[in-house]
Parts: C-alpha cells; structure tokens; sequence
C-alpha cells in the first residue's frame, strides 16, 4: 500500500463495487499527467477487509460492470 501512495488517483477494481456511474466519474476526473495505479487482485478477487484497507489509504473501489470474465487453463 505504501507504493500506492505515491500515485495521484488509486482504483480498486471490486465485484460488490456497486454503481457505474461513480467508476465514469472518477475516471474522467483524471487530468492529464496525472498517475493512475490500478490495484488488481488475486483469482477470486479481493475480500472485504482487503478493500476496506485500501480505502484507508484512499484508494477507491470501482466497479468494472455487470459482466464477469473468467478464464479456465487446460491441464
């Protein structure tokens, strides 16, 4: 988390992120020049306390939509 501080606007992609409209805001209140750190989570994505610390250290969560992607490896 500490490195996320460096960075001018922080994002937490979460699937109980609710609200698309928030996510288009905060992404088009990004000027430019300024940096952007994506926090992107482990395979099943971040639990509720891991997001609430990341809030914490200000990093909002956003939602990426309604659609769930996932991707299955041939064994």
């Amino acid at each position: 988390m500490r490195y996320a501080e460096s960075f001018d606007r922080k994002f937490i992609p979460y699937e109980l992120a609710r609200g698309m409209e928030t996510t288009r805001k905060a992404f088009g209140a990004i000027a430019p020049g300024e940096s952007v750190a994506i926090m992107i989570g482990p395979e099943g994505g971040f639990d509720e306390q891991e997001v609430a610390l990341a809030g914490e250290a200000g990093v909002l969560p956003i939602t990426l939509g309604g659609g769930f992607c996932a991707q299955k490896q041939r064994g």
